[in-house]
């Protein structure tokens, strides 16, 4: 791949990383109070409203029937597979899916039957998934088993015991996801980087050792017109040496003469 192709990736990366480094800025200053403060209401499957539901940390508390009969469905993973059991509205066909790992399924099953009540309701808490992935993938294998008419109402990451630790998890998970992207975001730019690098030496030493000087238009104008006004001087003459007959009387053996 060529340089500026990672340093897209890279770019594209950046927007989740800080969406998600936002994320785990926000839960964490909330954190403590949150703890502090009571739970959320519970509200029927059917009435849920992510504007009015859902706390800052993404908390939610729904009331509907179990599922049981269904058992856990499997959304299956490259390494561990995804889990997810359907809690229905008890009065419409609203349903919400309590999304795990499978690896959690046996604890999932212990928490819900702790939580029937005589009515056969469970009032369930957990964490809202807001990234489609989860939903579409259990509305697919829904639609595959012949059992679902729609998408849910609602994905939660269900938890069970102590509120306060779970809300601390939940913020750490955030923190875990941050650090994730903001590596692979760091790594790609890294390389993206060498690469350039590397590629700004080949180029270099494609190019002649030697170079001729470049000179400039009107360095060379200047030139022409100095060669062209400057008058050319004319070299004297070197005079011829002088004739010792010239100007005086010539002797000879029978006498002078001019």
């Amino acid at each position: 791949m060529p340089w500026w192709l990672f340093g897209l990736v890279a770019l594209g990366i950046l927007s989740v990383t800080i969406e998600e480094g936002q994320a785990f800025l926000s839960g964490r200053a909330v954190l403590s109070a949150t703890q502090a403060s009571s739970p959320p209401a519970a509200t029927k499957v059917a009435a849920f409203d992510a504007d009015r539901d859902v706390t800052p940390l993404d908390e939610v508390r729904l009331t509907g029937i179990w599922l049981s009969d269904l058992g856990i469905g499997t959304i299956v993973k490259k390494r561990i597979d995804d889990a997810y059991v359907i809690v229905k509205d008890a009065d419409a066909p609203a349903y919400a899916v309590l999304y795990f790992s499978s690896t959690e399924g046996a604890a999932v099953e212990k928490g819900l039957r702790a939580l029937i009540d005589v009515k056969g309701l469970v009032t369930v808490a957990g964490f809202r998934e807001t990234g489609r992935t989860a939903a579409d993938a259990v509305t697919a294998d829904l639609i595959a088993r012949g059992l679902a008419a729609g998408p849910p109402v609602v994905v939660l990451e269900p938890y069970f015991g102590d509120r306060a630790a779970a809300l601390n998890d939940h913020v750490q998970t955030r923190m875990f996801t941050f650090a994730v992207f903001a590596g692979i975001n760091l790594l790609f730019l890294a390389i993206a980087v060498i690469k350039a690098r590397a590629w700004r030496a080949r180029v270099a030493a494609r190019r002649p050792t030697a170079a001729i000087p470049r000179v400039s238009a009107n360095t060379a104008r200047a030139a022409v017109q100095a060669r062209t006004t400057t008058p050319v001087q004319s070299t004297p003459a070197t005079p011829s040496p002088r004739d010792p007959f010239a100007g005086g009387p010539i002797q000879s053996p029978k006498g002078w003469f001019r």
